[in-house]
């Protein structure tokens, strides 16, 4: 559920000015905050490009726009493919990812609007005596170029002292098949092509269906407790146990595949796979966080109740695709 705004009887819908919503994740909260009581305004990226885009410019656009709240879901998000331009403080990931979030955010404190940022828990360094992890851990990213400007964007756009809400997630997932391919939809093509999935066993994690985090973050936009956020699955897995978990889900709706193509792997075999180094034990203290003791869990459902709601929408649509199923 999302929480009744609370605003006076008369008083105009709030407005979100929603950056990125073409994503994974902004997608769905374009969704769901259109079937609540709010105005959405969704830019292009042509129309608001924050990677090129001057603070005047940006101050130009929200004067106009008018907004209640800016939410910003606009960045590199392809954790090797932005290992390309490490160190590249011109490239498009650092002024994506970095340096325009930071404009947006002086942008936003000259003419008081909030801003929620929406984050990663790639920030983190991932240790195991950390984990699972809580909100006021200190950033330290691994040595990877997205983890380095993550974390880089979450101290500037904090910098200027505005209205800022850090929100992180974690692996997030969609039933919607155009959509990049995420962990359980990666799971399901590769068993239904016959093809091995590789499950590492001594990870932790804590994903989340883009559902659940969409109503997380219009709760969050409606808050005027600034600061940083977790949000995600209570549910702490291994990505091995998550594939077994995706099957478990699919075959309710009668897809079956094949789990025995599920195979164990370890953290570090996996990372000797890929070109950009990851945090390992990265999993998200849920239940104690921030949100929960805010809004309670009701947007932060077990990951099986997850899976089971994603595989309702998905596999009619894989089926739809596939017709050998």
């Amino acid at each position: 559920m999302v929480r009744e705004l609370d605003r006076k009887e008369g008083e105009p819908r709030p407005t979100l000015l929603v950056l990125g919503a073409s994503g994974l994740t902004g997608r769905a909260f374009v969704k769901v905050a259109t079937r609540e009581d709010v105005e959405v305004i969704t830019p292009s990226h042509q129309e608001f490009d924050i990677a090129k885009m001057s603070v005047s410019r940006m101050l130009s656009l929200l004067k106009w726009y008018r907004p209640s709240v800016v939410v910003n879901f606009a960045a590199k998000t392809n954790v090797d493919e932005c290992e390309k331009e490490k160190g590249n403080k011109d490239g498009e990931v650092w002024q994506t990812n970095v340096s325009g979030p930071q404009r947006l955010a002086i942008s936003c404190l000259a003419v008081d609007i909030p801003l929620v940022h929406i984050s990663t828990d790639y920030v983190l360094a991932g240790l195991k005596e950390n984990c699972p992890h809580k909100e006021e851990e200190t950033i330290a990213p691994v040595a990877g170029f997205y983890c380095q400007t993550k974390a880089e964007a979450e101290q500037r756009v904090t910098a200027p002292g505005g209205k800022v809400h850090i929100v992180r997630i974690q692996l997030p997932f969609t039933d919607e098949p155009d959509m990049k391919l995420d962990f359980p939809r990666l799971v399901v093509q590769k068993l239904a092509r016959g093809e091995t999935f590789a499950g590492v066993t001594n990870q932790l994690i804590t994903p989340g269906y883009v559902e659940d985090y969409a109503r997380a973050f219009l709760n969050i936009a409606h808050s005027d407790a600034f600061g940083i956020w977790h949000i995600a699955s209570p549910t702490v897995v291994t990505p091995f146990q998550f594939a077994h978990m995706v099957v478990d889900s699919a075959e309710k709706y009668d897809l079956s595949l094949d789990r025995s193509l599920i195979k164990e792997t370890t953290f570090e075999e996996f990372s000797a796979t890929r070109p950009a180094p990851r945090p390992q034990y990265n999993a998200f203290d849920i239940p104690n966080g921030r949100y929960v003791g805010s809004f309670g869990l009701d947007n932060l459902r077990s990951l099986p109740i997850m899976l089971d709601d994603w595989a309702g929408k998905f596999v009619p649509q894989f089926r739809a695709n596939n017709a050998k199923f």
